[in-house]
């Protein structure tokens, strides 16, 4: 079919005009891109992301700068799949440079050097920090430790993305004197190390144009002391240039109540949180301990972490205790070696100090049909926590419980409702653990073993600086069969109860533990989490959690943040609400830690392999 002669010379027309309509097209949309990105501080909301990320296996055929050059390349595909969602900020996890591979083939500082790089000190604020992307000087060669840093601050200049990275930093000083590094610091300046230099575990932050933002050293390291310099607790925050200010922290620092309560004080809502999470199961996994954190805080969380194997996996983004986002495979090969984006729209919360947990001042009674305490045919148990002896616990089966019932033999499909309640004591902590379940009572079932326990004690791990204070109340599953749960149970010899992430045939129906004695200063972590340890998206709207030391309406915010006790007796709830729909439990708790205090109980001590429990014997029931 021939084509008209003014067809054609529109035709003609518009492949003379092409190249300025394409231009046109780009320039507009490059326009668009830029007038949204500087405009987004007015909405209502912002798009995040976190990568699970495994760092390449470790080979002795490279060297150190060079495999932290080459991990550093892989994060290019993460972000560009980031921009093309749209997300505005990136977080990598904590050692994604592969640098703790120091840790593991020799543990010595000399090792860990190899991977450092010099940053900058951090900007005044609300000033640009010096420029890490200089593409007018030779790039760095690969085999430089500065290679990582050139990179990572190229790659967020050249998506236009807001960019979190954790490395290694290293800071000369001399012998005898004080780090210059922290004149732009409000902490107290430290000697300097006998070998003439600091290495700081340390999270860098960079803008859209590959600026330093602001870098934060880990103040809290678990293991790793041989290697790095454990700094002051500080609170760093800085503001986006969409409008949200962040603050961040690493890993372990979580755990304890600086620099997180400055943050909070300050108006913080959105933390940034790269991390090597060690799955302390069934009471720390990554996932539940995110939760529960955000939960507590009333803060958005974008929480990175590695996805090297199931026992440090789990990663999500949350908002005020909602998982909007997240990923945690326990088992099967898809558990080893993960590597996954994460992104999720996130609501601009309003700057203040996010209160804890829901006001409590008339505390509601449980309208379980609870069971008394002595009709249980309880056994002593010792329950996991990273290998770490925990004292007062107690052990019972779905068969010690239909036993109750009297109703001992069951067909294959029907269930019995069946209820549990105890009160369990140590140290300062007394832990009211009650339960209801559902569950075919059949082999497998029968096989099924759970652990009620409490905890109030310190736990020491090994090249840790800091000693880790918990009080903990808690229900979970263990991995336990009826054959070795008779054979212990007839000597009346505690039983090592490890975790068990699933498949399960007992289902929760409802609980509600609730802990007192609480140290003022405890921060309550209230966590959940189902068949194979997974958390529950909406547990807010499933559960409630409650704290008679909660912000009064005539206490001052600074009082509250200064943990400033409001009641002689404080309790903490943590229940369902009859939205919770019937669930196979994995675990239950109220996981409180703390600030150091020299007034807790003798140290659980943990030597790697076995712990030894020294602070409490086995409560015989």
């Amino acid at each position: 079919m021939s084509m008209s002669p003014r067809w054609a010379s529109i035709m003609w027309q518009v492949r003379r005009l092409w190249p300025l309509l394409l231009a046109l097209t780009l320039s507009v949309e490059s326009a668009t891109a830029v007038f949204s990105h500087s405009t987004s501080s007015s909405s209502s909301s912002y798009i995040g992301a976190a990568v699970q990320f495994t760092p390449l296996p470790f080979s002795r055929s490279i060297s150190p700068a060079l495999a932290a050059s080459n991990n550093v390349d892989r994060f290019e595909s993460f972000i560009a799949e980031a921009r093309e969602g749209r997300a505005q900020v990136i977080v990598f996890p904590e050692g994604a440079t592969g640098m703790f591979a120091a840790e593991a083939t020799g543990n010595t500082r000399d090792l860990m050097l190899a991977y450092c790089a010099h940053l900058p000190d951090n900007p005044p604020e609300g000033e640009q920090g010096a420029p890490l992307c200089y593409p007018s000087d030779p790039a760095p060669e690969r085999t430089d430790s500065q290679y990582q840093v050139w990179k990572a601050a190229c790659m967020a200049k050249e998506y236009g993305i807001l960019l979190v990275m954790n490395l290694c930093e290293v800071r000369e000083c001399s012998n005898g004197t004080i780090n210059e590094h922290h004149s732009d610091s409000k902490a107290q300046s430290p000697p300097c190390p006998s070998d003439g230099r600091f290495q700081w575990n340390t999270a860098l932050v960079i803008d859209a144009s590959g600026h330093m933002v602001v870098k934060y050293h880990k103040s809290h390291l678990f293991g790793g002391g041989a290697v790095f310099d454990q700094a002051a607790a500080e609170a760093v925050s800085f503001m986006s240039d969409f409008g949200v200010r962040f603050g961040i922290f690493i890993c372990f620092d979580m755990m304890y109540t600086e620099p997180i309560s400055q943050l909070l004080q300050e108006g913080v809502r959105d933390i940034l949180f790269p991390s090597w999470w060690v799955n302390g199961v069934p009471t720390t996994d990554a996932v539940a301990a995110q939760q529960a954190f955000s939960r507590l805080h009333n803060v958005n969380l974008i929480a990175a972490n590695t996805g090297s194997w199931a026992r440090n996996a789990g990663g999500g983004i949350y908002s005020q205790g909602r998982a909007l986002n997240t990923s945690f495979v326990t088992q099967g090969a898809q558990s080893v070696g993960v590597n996954q984006l994460l992104i999720a729209t996130i609501p601009i919360l309003p700057s203040g100090y996010g209160i804890r947990g829901e006001r409590m001042d008339d505390r509601a009674k449980s309208e379980m049909a609870a069971l008394e305490k002595s009709a249980f045919e309880f056994v002593p148990c010792i329950p996991s926590l990273v290998n770490a002896a925990i004292a007062n616990c107690t052990l019972f089966t779905p068969a010690i419980l239909s036993k109750l019932i009297q109703r001992k033999q069951r067909a294959l499909d029907d269930s019995e409702k069946m209820d549990m309640s105890v009160t369990i004591t140590h140290g300062k902590i007394t832990c009211d653990i009650a339960a209801s379940f559902l569950s075919s009572v059949t082999e497998e079932s029968n096989d099924e073993v759970f652990a009620a326990w409490a905890f109030d004690g310190v736990l020491h791990f090994p090249d840790t600086p800091d000693p880790l204070p918990l009080q903990v109340c808690a229900l979970h599953h263990c991995e336990s069969s009826k054959s070795s749960h008779h054979a212990r149970a007839s000597d009346d010899q505690p039983i090592t109860c490890l975790p068990r992430y699933g498949p399960y045939v007992t289902r929760l129906s409802s609980f509600e533990i609730e802990a007192s004695g609480l140290d003022r200063h405890t921060l309550p972590f209230p966590q959940l989490m189902v068949d194979d340890a997974q958390i529950i998206p909406d547990a807010q709207d499933a559960t409630t959690f409650t704290d008679t030391q909660q912000l009064s309406q005539t206490a001052s915010e600074s009082d509250y943040l200064a943990r400033t006790p409001f009641s002689d007796q404080r309790v903490v709830r943590w229940a369902t609400t009859p939205s919770f729909r019937h669930q196979s439990l994995y675990s239950a708790l109220i996981y409180g830690v703390t600030g150091i205090d020299e007034s807790m109980p003798r140290p659980i001590i943990y030597d790697g392999e076995e712990a030894i429990a020294s602070g409490a014997e086995i409560t015989q029931w």
